[in-house]
């Protein structure tokens, strides 16, 4: 992997109640058993993982075609496994994006601030672009 200057990262975070973080890496970790081969071939690079806070993990991500990640978004088993996660979250998860240094800064109108309409409606906790 190179430098990537280009395309659009972002930085999900999610607060996850206590008690369900089992389950919400469950259901995470379920959906990436078959991921491997997609993501290599679509993603820039991909980060899962914890901060300081053992109850707010955060997903880091830049992909390759932002038409494929919609359609992997539009997918049954993605929006299935989505509402599982966003179930187990004590507040909205909340997604910073950025434009790389050589993209234009247009790339971020895809992405309105606010509540996202691409992520499921029907969770316990929305997604909101911040």
């Amino acid at each position: 992997m190179g430098t990537i200057t280009t395309g659009v990262v972002s930085i999900s975070r999610f607060k996850l109640i206590p008690s369900k973080r089992q389950e919400f890496l469950d259901a995470h970790r379920s959906s990436m058993v078959n991921a491997e081969d997609f993501i290599n071939k679509h993603a820039n690079f991909f980060f899962f993982g914890f901060g300081r806070n053992e109850n707010e993990w955060v997903s880091i991500e830049s992909w390759k075609d932002e038409e494929v990640l919609n359609q992997l978004r539009a997918s049954p088993a993605f929006k299935q496994t989505a509402k599982l996660m966003l179930d187990c979250l004590s507040a909205p998860a909340e997604i910073s994006v950025y434009a790389g240094e050589d993209g234009p800064l247009t790339a971020l109108d895809k992405f309105p601030v606010g509540l996202s309409k691409v992520h499921p409606q029907d969770a316990a906790m929305p997604v909101k672009y911040v």
